[in-house]
This record gives structure tokens, C-alpha cells and sequence, in this order.
């Protein structure tokens, strides 16, 4: 005896078995992967700190993997025509948010290359002005003025530090306005004697002055090119976020919509996937922002 609602109910839990749960499986591992790489590649971008990027890398490679088993099963599908164009967005929006993440990790390269410059160059000039000023204790004058040029280098250097925990870019353009100050003090200072060694010494302070003014603009521009940057990224980020939730909607509507129609009972494992994915979906838009 032939009865049609019973084999387009067979029919219809069929697709759920064979493409719509499976569908809803994948997205939940696609969207923990995503968020994994987006709170890395955050975290990275925040502290700099190598591993974020290399944990970015890794989820990087099961991305990968994820997305071979979404090709895959397009491939078997026959009911979800949108899967193929899905999983192409996906891919495209992607691939141009890992350029961006490639840029930020170039970016954190040469800051970090700055700061060991910019350390070494304060070095030399603190242990030359230190120099200077112990030769030079019974001249008032002299001692005064390479005083001044220690503190004003200490500010300099506190400045520096304090933008980057700070994160106030500003602090930065006032240690180089304060870097003209010394410039000019050197200059006195450098008029004041005649004694050899001791212009030798100011020499030696004012390049690796200059080559510290040098280092930090190329720091300071650094820095806001990756900022300017990173409001670039996170549109790209918003972009992939829009083209994950396609994909993963596609399963979940297909699935609630045989249930809705069909009365097909969804397993327990299905709903807690369901909601799960949810879930994981609206923490993964607070994670890209």
C-alpha cells in the first residue's frame, strides 16, 4: 500500500540526515573556528604578542579543513542549490580579510623592530650624557645644561612608553617636540667648550639623538597607518561575519523548516546544535566589533 505522507515524510528526514543536519554540523564548526580566528587575530592586534598570530595560524589550517567538508558536501547536495554561492562568499571575503591580518602582522614586525632601534639608541646616548656630565661637574654651566638634556631624554623615553600603554598617539608628537628642545640644548652646550673629547661626546648624543627622532616618527607613522589599517580590517571582519551567517542559516532554516512541516522530530543533538549555533553567531559578531 502506497501512502504519500509517509514517503514524503521519508523523503524529508532523509534530506535532514544526509544534508540539512550535516549542514548544521559543519556551520557549528565553522563558526567556532571563526570566532577562535577573529579573537586571536583581536588579540594580536591589541598586544602584539606573537601568540595570538601563531594560534590565528593554526585555526587558520582547520578553517581550511571545514571548508573542504562544506565543498564536499555541495557536491552531494540537492537541496540546497545556495550552498555553492554561500561557500564562495565565504572564501572571497576571507581570503581579503587575511590580507589585512597579514598587514597588521608587518605592521607589529616593524614596531617591534623600532622598539629594540629605540632602545639601543637611548642607551648610547643616556651612557654619553652620563659621560659628559661626570667630566664636566665643576663647570655650572656645562653640568646645568646636560642635566637639562638627561631629564628632557627621560621624558622623552617616558612619553614613548606611556602612548603605547596608553594608547594615546599624542604623547608621542610631544616627546619629538621635546626632541627640538634637546637639539637646541646640545647646540649650546657644543658652543660652551673647546675641550675635544667633550665635543666628541655631544656629537655621539646628538646623532644618537637624531637617529632616535629618526626611529621614532617611523614608529609614530607605523602606528597610525596601523590604526588607519584597522578600521579597514574590521569592515572586512563585519563582511565575513555577514557571509558566515548565510551559510549558517542555511542549515538551520532547512532544518526547522522540514521539522515545521513534516512534524519530523529533531534529535536532541540537532537542538543543542541549533542553538548552539546561535548562540556562537551573536558571539561572533561581538568579537569582530
Amino acid at each position: 500500500y502506497f501512502n504519500p505522507d509517509v514517503e514524503i515524510k521519508l523523503s524529508d528526514a532523509k534530506k535532514l540526515d544526509t544534508e540539512f543536519a550535516p549542514s548544521v554540523s559543519l556551520a557549528s564548526e565553522l563558526t567556532t573556528s571563526v570566532n577562535s580566528i577573529m579573537l586571536n587575530v583581536r588579540s594580536y592586534g591589541l598586544s602584539e604578542m606573537p601568540v595570538y598570530y601563531e594560534n590565528y595560524k593554526k585555526e587558520d589550517e582547520n578553517f581550511g579543513k571545514i571548508i573542504s567538508k562544506f565543498e564536499e558536501l555541495e557536491k552531494e547536495t540537492k537541496n540546497m542549490p545556495e550552498l555553492n554561492t554561500y561557500i564562495t562568499e565565504v572564501k572571497k571575503s576571507y581570503g581579503e580579510y587575511k590580507i589585512y591580518i597579514e598587514q597588521t602582522k608587518q605592521m607589529n614586525d616593524s614596531l617591534a623592530k623600532l622598539r629594540a632601534d629605540l632602545l639601543g639608541l637611548a642607551n648610547i646616548y643616556m651612557e654619553n650624557a652620563n659621560s659628559f656630565l661626570g667630566a664636566n661637574l665643576s663647570s655650572t654651566k656645562l653640568s646645568s645644561n646636560i642635566n637639562q638634556v638627561i631629564a628632557l631624554g627621560n621624558g622623552v623615553r617616558i612619553n614613548y612608553f606611556r602612548a603605547q600603554v596608553q594608547r594615546d598617539i599624542s604623547l608621542l608628537e610631544t616627546a619629538l617636540n621635546d626632541i627640538n628642545k634637546i637639539t637646541n640644548l646640545l647646540d649650546e652646550t657644543r658652543s660652551l667648550t673647546k675641550n675635544e673629547v667633550d665635543i666628541r661626546t655631544i656629537d655621539t648624543i646628538k646623532t644618537s639623538l637624531n637617529n632616535y627622532k629618526n626611529s621614532l616618527t617611523e614608529f609614530l607613522t607605523t602606528w597610525k597607518n596601523r590604526t588607519e589599517m584597522e578600521k579597514i580590517r574590521t569592515a572586512k571582519t563585519l563582511e565575513f561575519v555577514d557571509a558566515i551567517e548565510k551559510i549558517n542559516h542555511l542549515g538551520i532554516d532547512n532544518t526547522v523548516k522540514i521539522a515545521k512541516s513534516t512534524n519530523v522530530s529533531l534529535t536532541f543533538s540537532t537542538i543543542i546544535m541549533v542553538i548552539g549555533l546561535t548562540i556562537a553567531v551573536v558571539l561572533g559578531i561581538a568579537l569582530s566589533v
